[in-house]
């Protein structure tokens, strides 16, 4: 659902987890990718977000500037679904 927040209310919701995670805590966000030039995935999802300008991978930039560090991002290996994490 992170791919439907406004850009700021993305960065205040990881902000605020980073808040509350205590140290050696973790953060997994598993949202739909944003298809890339040539890219198609054809799966249900893909063609209810169609025109998304957000998804999973755009994510690791707001996890560092919100404080995370080892942050992570790739595929999970089945149509357009990635993830990214970051520990505290």
């Amino acid at each position: 659902m992170m791919h439907h927040l406004p850009e700021a209310l993305r960065s205040e919701m990881l902000a605020e987890a980073r808040r509350v995670l205590r140290p050696g805590g973790r953060l997994l966000v598993v949202d739909i990718k944003r298809s890339e030039r040539n890219q198609i995935h054809f799966t249900p999802l893909s063609f209810l977000h169609r025109r998304m300008h957000r998804g999973a991978q755009d994510l690791s930039p707001l996890l560092e500037a919100a404080g995370f560090q080892s942050v992570e991002a790739g595929d999970l290996g089945f149509g357009p679904v990635g993830f990214v994490r970051g520990s505290v």
